[in-house]
């Protein structure tokens, strides 16, 4: 992306905090290269957009011997104020308004107009399915992802490993074809 020579990122919201100055890629002109946009929906069915989100969950095993201590921890961690600063820090989107409200994470995003914006993406989001396979694809993409960074695989070699594990994945029953 630095380079120019890419035109179109279907990533999450977490993308633009490695381009801050503290982050992992620091890159200035970033937010004046590129802007967040929602995705339309298919045939323009409404609301005329639509976003994906995932989630994540803090859980106390059932056979935990330190139950009460766990849920000490489960509870000061998705405080409000730690909510708040994760999220600025790690590019999530609150799910709760009064998380993207709060002074921390407001504060939190100022720099990154990119993040700024996908919050108000919330507003049509919808969550990802309890797709069985779905684990196994978010691996797989992140392999390839990884292999196309570090130059070990060009991106048609990249398309033809997605569509192979996809299809491995979730079953041929499960996967739309949108050849060449």
């Amino acid at each position: 992306m630095p380079e120019q020579k890419v035109g179109i990122v279907l990533d999450g919201s977490w993308v633009s905090t490695g381009w801050l100055p503290a982050g992992a890629r620091p890159w200035p002109a970033a937010f004046a290269s590129y802007k967040a946009a929602d995705v339309p929906t298919a045939n323009g069915a409404p609301p005329g957009v639509t976003n994906l989100s995932g989630g994540w969950a803090m859980a106390i095993p059932a056979k935990s011997p330190h139950r009460k201590l766990a849920l000490a921890f489960i509870e000061t961690a998705t405080s409000l104020s730690l909510l708040a600063r994760y999220d600025s820090e790690s590019g999530q989107i609150p799910v709760e308004a009064n998380v993207a409200s709060d002074p921390v994470f407001v504060k939190g995003i100022a720099n990154d107009p990119l993040l700024q914006q996908a919050v108000t993406y919330a507003r049509t989001t919808h969550y990802r399915p309890a797709f069985g396979p779905y684990n196994q694809i978010t691996t797989d993409i992140q392999t390839i992802t990884g292999s196309l960074a570090l130059g070990k695989m060009t991106a048609a070699q990249a398309e033809k490993a997605y569509a192979r594990d996809v299809t491995r994945a979730a079953g041929s029953g499960n996967v739309e074809s949108h050849g060449k």
